[in-house]
């Protein structure tokens, strides 16, 4: 996927409630390889649907976040 696309894709994902696997490979600085085998092991929770992997949002933002609470 070209840089700029990526870029594109990962700025529309703030608003949405899915993640793709490669998109929250580059929220967390890693190559697609990891962030397939973090899915895979279970380290980040995953939803399938159909052949397509997607990563809620909120479990993304709770792991990263682990003692935020939500309120601002």
């Amino acid at each position: 996927m070209p840089v700029a696309v990526l870029a594109e894709s990962i700025d529309r994902s703030a608003t949405r409630q899915t993640v793709s696997v490669v998109e929250m490979g580059h929220m967390l600085g890693v190559c697609k390889d990891v962030a397939y085998r973090l899915v895979h092991d279970g380290a980040v929770p995953s939803i399938r649907a159909g052949r397509r992997i997607l990563i809620p949002r909120a479990a993304l933002d709770r792991m990263l976040n682990p003692g935020a609470t939500g309120a601002a």
